[in-house]
């Protein structure tokens, strides 16, 4: 209908604030979005989520935006680690809320981990060891022709200036590679969600119950009856499996999945795998052995879950790589290390977002993890790993959403 007088310049004055507008309503407590459904990503993972509505589900060129009640709040939503999942696939208002109120994130890698990082490579490399032809041997041969691979050789090759004194020679020896006999480590492995599984059931066109299958070492977890989901290609597994294993004996993990009674005959039958070289994560200074959440929380859904405190890890580091540990002023909020100074202000930019003192942890150790972060090592992080089959190599078979952490046998693993 036709506009009164001034009603158009107050429409203008309306679009003109559209950008604060939705950033009140990113940190808003009346609504805050949880996940803007995408023909990409699977939905429903937030189904956990109750008093939840559909807002412009009718609206044309507007997609169905998920929200919560308007009694709850930001302090709800942050509980989630799906929030912080979908604050980084493209959810920008909840984006925006996490950043507001300074709550860690998580890096989301579109592949395997270790392709982003030479497969973890700098501390030991990996030597193929091929079969040798025969001396005289005639070159039509059919066992020359076979696969030359025959093995692989682990480890690395450094060279040093001696030292006059022999005694200080011990002290170039490489030090984020262990010296004495197997390691034991726990191995905790997130299984988040199978993402566009191939659909290779005999009895189901277009769809397939899949189950989670575990191998480390010895021991096997055929999670069939935990696990399974049935008719769905996009699974929730939601699983969470703690193992046990000796490096370098036995340093591959395999994660696959498996589709139920998926032939004429009622067997199982493999969907996709992918396997893990835990060794490398083990001893790579990059530290990918358990990602380090951004903020240091000592309490609530985002605490602290290495088993060493960001001054212990820094102090470790700092001593591998061969530089001076980090000097702390009296109350924990600056540091200096390698020639630089670092203060707690540089990385926290609203003091009331950490004034509960019974959730954020004391100073010197949260300056110590901001140093830690600046130097490079693993965020907190989750991989869409590329299910493969072993018949049908270099076909794709749908991915699976996952991380792993991993903690010596030595040390109580973390809650």
């Amino acid at each position: 209908k036709d506009k009164g007088p001034g009603e158009a310049d107050k429409d203008s004055d309306k679009n003109s604030l559209i950008s604060e507008e939705e950033e009140e309503k990113a940190t808003s407590i009346a609504e805050t979005v949880v996940i803007i459904e995408d023909e990409d990503e699977p939905s429903g993972c937030a189904a956990c989520l109750s008093k939840k509505k559909h807002l412009g589900k009718d609206k044309p060129g507007i997609k169905p935006m998920l929200i919560v009640d308007e009694s709850d709040d930001w302090e709800f939503l942050s509980m989630y680690w799906w929030s912080r999942y979908y604050a980084m696939q493209g959810n920008d208002l909840l984006y925006k809320t996490f950043l507001h109120h300074e709550l860690p994130i998580i890096v989301v890698y579109e592949e395997e981990i270790e392709n982003a990082f030479n497969n973890f490579s700098d501390a030991i490399q990996q030597f193929m060891l091929q079969r040798c032809p025969k001396l005289g041997g005639d070159p039509d041969d059919e066992d020359d022709e076979k696969d030359p691979d025959i093995g692989m050789y682990k480890g690395s090759f450094r060279i040093y200036q001696l030292h006059p004194d022999k005694d200080k020679n011990r002290d170039l020896i490489y030090g984020t590679v262990p010296t004495v006999g197997p390691i034991s480590i726990n191995v905790r492995i997130y299984a988040l969600q199978g993402l566009r599984l191939a659909c290779r059931s005999r009895i189901k066109e277009n769809t397939c119950d899949p189950f989670l299958v575990i191998k480390l070492g010895t021991r096997e977890i055929y999670d069939v009856d935990g696990s399974r989901i049935m008719n769905n290609r996009d699974p929730q597994f939601s699983k969470v499996y703690n193992m046990v294993t000796m490096i370098p004996n036995q340093p591959q993990l395999i994660v696959q999945v498996n589709g139920w009674k998926a032939t004429d005959e009622g067997r199982d039958i493999l969907i996709g795998l992918t396997r893990i070289d835990l060794e490398n994560r083990y001893l790579s200074v990059k530290r990918p052995m358990c990602g380090l959440t951004d903020r240091y929380m000592i309490d609530g859904p985002h605490k602290w879950r290495d088993f060493m405190s960001p001054v212990q890890i820094l102090e470790e580091w700092c001593l591998a790589n061969g530089i001076e540990v980090p000097v702390y002023a009296s109350d924990g909020k600056t540091a200096s290390i390698n020639g630089e100074m670092f203060d707690v202000k540089e990385f926290e930019k609203h003091a009331i977002n950490y004034e509960d003192s019974t959730m954020w942890g004391e100073y010197k150790e949260r300056i110590a993890l901001y140093i830690l972060l600046e130097m490079g090592l693993i965020r907190d992080y989750v991989e869409k790993r590329q299910l493969t089959d072993p018949v049908m190599p270099g076909v794709p078979q749908g991915r699976l959403l996952m991380w792993v952490d991993i903690f010596p046998f030595s040390e109580k693993p973390p809650e």
